[in-house]
Order: C-alpha cells, then structure tokens, then sequence
C-alpha cells in the first residue's frame, strides 16, 4: 500500500507539473483573451483554440502513451500500476491544465456565448422545465401580466 501510495503521489506531482508547463508555454505561444483577440474574425478565433485543444490532446495522449509503459518508481504489481497510471494520468493532467489554461477556459466560453448559444437559443426552448413539463419557447401568459392601478 505504502509503495502505491508513493506512486500515486510521484505521478500526480509530476502531471500537474507538467500541465503547468504546458499552459505556461501555450500562454507565450497563442494570443491572450482581450479586446485584441476579441476583434479577430471568428474563424481566426476558432482556429486559435482548435490548435491549442489539438495541443494539449496530443501532449496529453503521447505523454501517457510513453509514461504507461515505464516502470513504476516503487514496485507494484502490473495491474495496479497500470490502475494507477490510467487515474492519475487523466485527473491531475486535466486538473492542472485547467487550473492554468484560463486564457483558454476564457476564450472557448466567450466562443460558445457568441456562436454557439444564440443558435441554441433560437431552436431549443429557454422557457419553463422539463421537469414540471412547462417547457416553451415563450414566456408563459401569466409572466406577460402586468397588473397596474
């Protein structure tokens, strides 16, 4: 237990260390989110951070691939390496980038409130929940009411 443990610790330090490095240089590599990029066209901006999350996929991907079949620090049976490895590798890199990365975070929210949920918005209903079976496209009579004296 005291050696898996170890391991755990020794993989989770060194995923979100290199998370950290990773943001660190995509943050001198891509354009920062401001008015700058603000007024780029949105296929600049879409290209932007396609090529930054086709980064992060391919760092992440060939990291674990190379990492999974390295020896652990501490022996361990196979299976709970490889338990370790699969854990570890997806929750601390994910959480570092993202502890990070908040250019990105940024820019795929402002991306999604200009693109993608005026469309959202127009087909799918925004009134009411499915829950209580209220769900419209428009505001239920009793909203539009105004009672003034």
């Amino acid at each position: 237990m005291l050696f898996l443990s170890l391991n755990v610790g020794i993989l989770a330090i060194f995923y979100t260390v290199l998370g950290g490095l990773l943001s660190y240089g995509m943050h001198h590599l891509f354009d920062e989110f401001d008015d700058g990029w603000k007024s780029k066209s949105i296929p600049y901006q879409l290209f932007d951070v396609s090529i930054e999350l086709v980064l992060i996929g391919l760092i992440a991907f060939w990291t674990i691939f190379f990492i999974k079949d390295a020896p652990p620090v501490f022996p361990v049976s196979k299976e709970m390496d490889s338990f370790v490895d699969s854990y570890v590798s997806g929750i601390f890199f994910s959480f570092s980038l993202f502890l990070f990365f908040g250019d990105l975070e940024s820019k795929i929210k402002y991306l999604y409130e200009k693109a993608v949920d005026p469309v959202v918005k127009k087909n799918f209903p925004t009134k009411g929940s499915i829950l209580d079976g209220s769900l419209t496209f428009e505001s239920r009579k009793t909203d539009k009411i105004k009672i003034t004296y």
